[in-house]
């Protein structure tokens, strides 16, 4: 695989720039494919802090990351929430996908640029959550690239 080399003071970017870099997203992508699972691969790290005058209820934020769901690495924006349930945990559920605005091409055809694959933080029993990436209180953590690797 082809690796860039850039230098203090920037270059041009070419298309063969952006065929390495979606080749590279690609080769990323069908690593993740065949485990068949979701998790994160970067932040949503959790806090959990026990409310104010309650025994029984949490406070949580998840910090912003990036999370792999049916497929697609997802942006995670952060995320909080007061008086939460104990026996609720934080879930990241895929978002409905976006398309970019529509380019036109040279030969006045056009086509959507990008497709944005997004995700968001939910909060509730574990067991109601199916195709999510659902934090693990015994261990305090989502399913993570360590877990994929070691498993």
């Amino acid at each position: 695989m082809k690796e860039f080399q850039y230098k203090n003071g920037g270059r041009r970017l070419y298309n063969e720039d952006i065929d390495r870099l979606q080749e590279l997203s690609l080769a990323f992508n069908a690593i993740l494919a065949g485990a068949k699972l979701n998790i994160v691969l970067s932040g949503c790290n959790v806090r959990r802090t026990l409310s104010t005058g309650y025994s029984t209820k949490y406070n949580i934020e998840v910090s912003a990351g990036y999370a792999y769901i049916n497929g697609k690495v997802r942006d995670v924006p952060s995320y909080s929430v007061n008086d939460v349930p104990t026996s609720y945990v934080p879930a990241i559920v895929a978002n409905n996908i976006t398309s970019g605005n529509a380019v036109t091409y040279a030969d006045g055809s056009s086509a959507q640029a990008y497709h944005n694959y997004t995700a968001a933080v939910r909060i509730g029993a574990a067991e109601d959550f199916s195709d999510a990436v659902v934090f693990d209180i015994e261990r305090n953590k989502f399913p993570d690239m360590e877990d994929f690797i070691t498993r």
